[in-house]
């Protein structure tokens, strides 16, 4: 069923203001000192705006109720080009991700994930965006799944097991999952620097609750590969100039290892409500 202009126009709008968030702090890192000063929680300026978004929406409704105003024809719907062929698809996210990405490219980078995965990936979720979604990302070591575990009970062994579990604990301390579950998600593991997030350190307890094991997309835009993994450890460091990391299995299947340690990556929210979309790599079209 195709959107009502009104539920267009609440997207939008929605796009937008997280648009000008993520822009408030990269543009002027001082702001946060501001907020701080002034005693204004950007957690409180989210729900001022969430607010704001659905008397908008509610005022669009009665707008469009009335019959004697005309904002927008009944009969028109909002669509979004996609690209009208695979290669054609890769020319143009090449093209968008090397390039400012805006609440436009953002919406035809999704629509054409979707054409051509069969996937749904966003840049917010739940009113969460990341600090990047195109960068380098580098291979990272095995993660403990469970205390005492081994290397040698993994693929890829050559490459290693980290010092230490990762910033979301042991894969396997999760009772509702199966065993089954945990070992993909361990296989299939990325790194963000989630201490980049602009409200990681008032709503830590919060966000680290939410973005534990969090379903995305990765994908490799030279080739068109992709994976679907959840988010198991924090990094890379900054001065790594890595935005991303991610495990063997996911760095092979995105088509970079063994050749390469890291490669160029886009990587989005995977919005999966009904946890349906397996672990691991996407058939291509």
């Amino acid at each position: 069923m195709s959107p009502t202009p009104a539920q267009s126009l609440l997207a939008v709008l929605k796009q937008k203001k997280q648009f000008a968030q993520k822009e408030l702090t990269v543009r002027y890192p001082s702001s946060r000192e501001w907020f701080a000063k002034k005693k204004i929680s950007l957690s409180d300026i989210r729900a001022h705006s969430a607010r704001l978004l659905t008397g908008a929406t509610l005022g669009s409704a009665l707008l469009l109720a009335a019959p004697h105003l005309s904002l927008f024809n009944k009969n028109q719907t909002q669509s979004v080009a996609t690209a009208d062929s695979w290669e054609n698809f890769l020319t143009r996210l090449r093209e968008v991700i090397t390039s400012q990405i805006t609440p436009d490219t953002e919406v035809e980078i999704s629509a054409n994930v979707k054409k051509y995965y069969q996937v749904s990936a966003v840049f917010s979720l739940d009113n969460n965006r990341i600090p990047f979604y195109f960068g380098s990302m580098g291979l990272e070591q095995h993660l403990f799944r469970f205390e005492g575990d081994t290397v040698t009970q993994h693929g890829f062994s050559e490459t290693g097991m980290a010092p230490a579990r990762g910033a979301f604990g042991y894969f396997f301390a999760q009772s509702n999952k199966t065993i089954s579950q945990m070992i993909d998600e361990e296989r299939f593991y990325i790194v963000l620097q989630t201490f980049l997030i602009p409200e990681w350190n008032d709503e830590w307890a919060e966000l680290k609750r939410w973005y534990k094991f969090r379903k995305f997309l990765v994908i490799n835009p030279e080739n068109g590969k992709a994976v679907v993994a959840v988010l198991g450890d924090a990094g890379p460091a900054v001065w790594t100039g890595k935005k991303f990391g991610g495990s063997p299995e996911v760095m092979a299947g995105l088509g970079f290892y063994p050749k390469q340690h890291k490669g160029d990556t886009l990587i989005l929210f995977l919005d999966d409500p009904g946890d349906e979309i397996p672990l691991g790599p996407i058939a291509l079209p």
